[in-house]
């Protein structure tokens, strides 16, 4: 079973800009391999398209969302961490009569509190210290509430779709 058989690809996609309008996160659908099955709706900063952008670079990414899937996978919870340049990522894994089909979540914002390594983030785009200051300008800061708020609206549409 997949993802594309409980919902249309065209259903996803609506799923993933729902989370992207309501909290400002990069919103990505996944299925059970760690693929995108749709193109991101939007994007929450404009440091993320930079680094997802350019495949040396995507390996920051998709490390974080390997060893979170394999997390929410292996114990059927949701993932918060951090991924390396700082910026708060969740996963919701996606069950169907326990079979892992993939997860839902988000990302590309900072929790209040958190620090970017400005530093690495320099390095990792090639640019300045100075210029990634200015970039970081774009990169919304959200409380523990309203993180909160975006795991219970995708865990509950979760099980909405999987329970039709």
């Amino acid at each position: 079973m997949r993802l594309t058989d409980i919902l249309a690809v065209e259903e996803w996609q609506r799923f993933a800009a729902e989370i992207f309008e309501k909290y400002g996160m990069n919103a990505a659908i996944n299925d059970s391999e760690g693929n995108v099955i749709h193109p991101a709706p939007g994007w929450a900063n404009e440091i993320c398209p930079l680094i997802k952008g350019d495949p040396q670079r995507r390996v920051v990414c998709a490390s974080a969302q390997q060893n979170m899937m394999k997390v929410a996978k292996d114990k059927n919870i949701t993932i918060i961490e951090e991924c390396d340049v700082g910026f708060t990522k969740f996963v919701v894994p996606i069950f169907y009569k326990n079979e892992f089909l993939g997860t839902a979540g988000g990302c590309g914002v900072v929790l209040k509190g958190s620090e970017i390594d400005t530093f690495y983030l320099a390095q990792l785009l090639n640019k300045t210290e100075e210029e990634v200051e200015k970039m970081l300008s774009s990169v919304k800061e959200i409380s523990e509430e309203e993180l909160k708020q975006a795991v219970e609206f995708v865990e509950r549409r979760i099980k909405e779709i999987v329970e039709k």
